[in-house]
């Protein structure tokens, strides 16, 4: 394992961070708290929930960022989500602005690196790309 992830950084080093995208989903539960949050000077430090179980409703994400920018995110609400992102949330993402901003960003080649998830499908999130015009 640790050959294989010494392999990939030696690959991303020779293509250079400004020509790779990361792109991941990810969710946050209403009332999910850690341990320590940012308050105004003289505040308790504390973060009051009534949401705590695994059944508090639920924000999904999709992000992209590169080795030097952050690429606009998309956040949906528990009403628009209903089952978490699904392969048309992200090809929606992809269109309406992933290939936009990634296309603003005039650097190319662009590398495009996902996860495993059944969702990333390599053909249409291509096309979701050419069509845009990267």
């Amino acid at each position: 394992m640790c050959e294989q992830i010494a392999k990939v950084r030696r690959k991303m080093q020779r293509i250079g961070m400004q020509h790779i995208l990361f792109l991941d989903e990810t969710h946050k539960r209403e009332g999910d708290v850690q341990g320590y949050t940012i308050v105004l000077p003289g505040e308790p430090p504390c973060i009051e929930t009534s949401c705590t179980s695994s059944y508090a409703k639920r924000f999904d994400m999709i992000a992209c960022c590169s080795g030097t920018t952050t690429l606009p995110p998309i956040i949906y609400s528990p009403d628009e989500r209903k089952k978490g992102v699904n392969r048309a949330m992200l090809l929606s993402y992809i269109n309406d602005l992933l290939a936009q901003a990634a296309g603003a960003l005039d650097v190319y080649p662009l590398i495009l690196l996902v996860d495993k998830a059944t969702i990333h499908t390599e053909a249409e999130m291509l096309q979701e790309f050419h069509g845009n015009g990267c």
